[in-house]
């Protein structure tokens, strides 16, 4: 399937089975992560990786999952707990 528009004149047009599939490869990673995904950024960093790799023609759903699943698990393991403070 992918992309409606493959000359990408409109953004992120997609068929609504891809949307499915997308979907279910960031339920699967959200799921696994836990407590991690109540985080907005670890949320966002999950369906970056999954909507790139669908893009790139990645599609296999346990290999979207994984993927996900670690770009997860590094962003949450890495958002500072509290903001940063520069000096300069």
């Amino acid at each position: 399937m992918g992309r409606l528009d493959p000359d990408f004149s409109a953004d992120g047009i997609y068929a609504g089975a891809d949307l499915n599939a997308m979907r279910k490869a960031f339920d699967a990673a959200c799921l696994q992560l836990g407590e991690l995904a109540e985080d907005r950024r670890v949320r966002q960093a999950v369906a970056l990786v999954v909507t790139q790799n669908y893009e790139l023609g990645l599609r296999q759903r346990a290999r979207l999952v994984a993927a996900a699943f670690e770009t997860g698990r590094t962003v949450g393991r890495d958002v500072p707990k509290r903001s940063l403070t520069f000096f300069g």
